[in-house]
């Protein structure tokens, strides 16, 4: 077995540095479509197509900048935030849940009827469906806290 060191020849020039990787881009035309976006034209689901080809529904194009710049969704924030006054009042209060939480629903079921259109980023579908979650847990804690309440009175 030899050393490595018995070939060190140290007339010979350095070896280069390696080269820096490669920053990020992201990736090229042709490369498949993350989950969760629709057709702008009409609204079919694209996971799984490639980005810069055709609908296979409609066959318009898909343009990844209108995919990548869709707005966010205030309904699905504005759920959220009605979701989650819904249930802390449901616990301290009471009764402003009744307010609270169908404001939540509300907004919730027409931010993700928004959604499936398409026309806005699918990443605040998590925000309305907290605030569906939050919404419906308030008012069953409402309701059930006021059943307990008129049972234990009767008896």
């Amino acid at each position: 077995m030899s050393n490595p060191y018995d070939e060190y020849d140290p007339t010979a020039p350095p070896e280069p540095p390696p080269p820096p990787p490669a920053p990020y881009h992201a990736p090229p035309m042709g490369g498949l479509q993350h989950a969760g976006f629709s057709c702008p034209a009409c609204g079919y689901d694209l996971t799984g197509a490639v980005i810069g080809g055709t609908c296979p529904e409609c066959g318009s194009h898909i343009n990844p900048q209108h995919l990548a710049s869709a707005p966010s969704n205030g309904m699905a924030v504005a759920s959220m935030i009605m979701g989650i006054l819904a249930l802390t009042l449901c616990i301290a209060y009471g009764l402003p849940t009744l307010v609270f939480a169908p404001l939540g629903i509300i907004f919730g079921h027409i931010a993700n009827a928004q959604l499936r259109s398409g026309r806005y980023n699918p990443s605040a579908r998590g925000f309305a469906k907290a605030g569906l979650i939050c919404s419906y847990t308030a008012l069953g804690l409402l309701i059930g806290g006021i059943g307990l309440g008129v049972l234990l009175f009767m008896l």
